[in-house]
This record gives C-alpha cells, structure tokens and sequence, in this order.
C-alpha cells in the first residue's frame, strides 16, 4: 500500500524460526566430523563401497594393511581390482549386493592380496549405508587373521606330530613285550633246559 505521494506506508515482516533448523544442521556436522574421526583412528581397515562397487573411500588401517595408496585403491570396481583374488569374487558380491539390498550380511571370511602380493586372511563384516532411507553404500570392516590363522595351522601341525608321538609310544611297549615273548619261547624252546 502506498501513499498519495507513492511511498510505502507500511512494511510487512515476516520472520520465521529457523533455530531449530540450524540446531539440527550443527549436530549432523558434529556426527560427521565424530564419524570420521572414528574411522580414521579405527584399528581396522574400512572400505567404503558405492552403489557401483567402486571404491569411494578407505581409511589409514585399510592403506597401511593393503599397501597400496589411497589414490590407486579410490575410483576402482572393487572386486575387479587386483586386491581381490578370482576365487573371491563371487562370495564379496554376493555379500555387497545383500548389504546394497539392506541386508545385514553376518561376518565372513575373506582373502585379499597386498601390494606385495601376500595373502591377507581376513574376517570382513559388511554393513549398509544408508541416506534419506536408500541403501546408497557398503562399508567393508577388515580385520586382519593372517597371523591368527598361521597360529590356528601351527597348533594343528603340533597336535597331529603329539599324537604320533604318543601312539608311536604306546606301541613301543606293546613291541617290546612281543620281542620279549618271542625271546622267553626261544629259551623255553633251546634243547637241554628243563
């Protein structure tokens, strides 16, 4: 509305409340900061999968347990990637598609090749990511059995020689007693004793 000379003679002000909003938008900025503050301090390897398979991101356990830099793991098709032997292939898709579906995938074992090109026995549990209700990610959390493993097949190895040493035990004495029967008969057996 104007006057008769064409200034405004009122001013409407609308004001809206948006406290809450800028409350919200501060507490998921501090959640993301603490989330990647975890996952960069975690003791194990943590991959992040897109929707695609491609590697969106790993953190320093995941560099430092692969060998491989972060730019030449990023960007990748996971499973396609030099890291994933070909007898893998299948079980990591089958466990990222059922994660990509919203699945809860329960914790599996899985072999990866370092940089170096040696074995990594690992126990992966893969996990959805979702936004706004939408799986849009899989994260892979690595942890490193090799040397678990190592210690699994050395304490088998050790049972097994135990246990023939012990059984080759037990039929020493067996053998011995034959051999000295074998000998009491032979006496027993010589002409002129009584």
């Amino acid at each position: 509305m104007k006057d008769t000379l064409g200034l405004p003679m009122a001013t409407i002000l609308i004001i809206k409340d948006i406290t809450r909003i800028k409350e919200t938008e501060l507490a998921l900025k501090e959640n993301e900061c603490k989330t990647a503050e975890l996952c960069e301090e975690a003791p194990y390897a943590i991959i992040t999968l897109d929707d695609t398979g491609k590697l969106k991101s790993v953190n320093p356990a995941a560099v430092r347990m692969l060998g491989y830099g972060e730019e030449e793991l990023t960007g990748k098709i996971f499973v396609m990637s030099e890291v994933v032997p070909t007898q893998h292939v299948q079980e990591l898709l089958k466990a990222v598609r059922k994660a990509l579906e919203g699945t809860h995938e329960p914790v599996f074992e899985l072999e990866l090749l370092r940089s170096d090109r040696t074995l990594l026995h690992l126990q992966a549990n893969p996990l959805p990511i979702k936004q706004f209700q939408k799986t849009t990610a899989v994260q892979l959390i690595l942890r490193d059995i090799t040397e678990e493993r190592r210690l699994q097949e050395e304490l088998k190895s050790l049972q097994e020689e135990v246990e023939s040493r012990f059984k080759h035990r037990l039929e020493e004495p067996e053998k011995s007693n034959q051999e000295l029967k074998r000998e009491i008969a032979k006496v027993k057996n010589v002409p002129g004793r009584s």
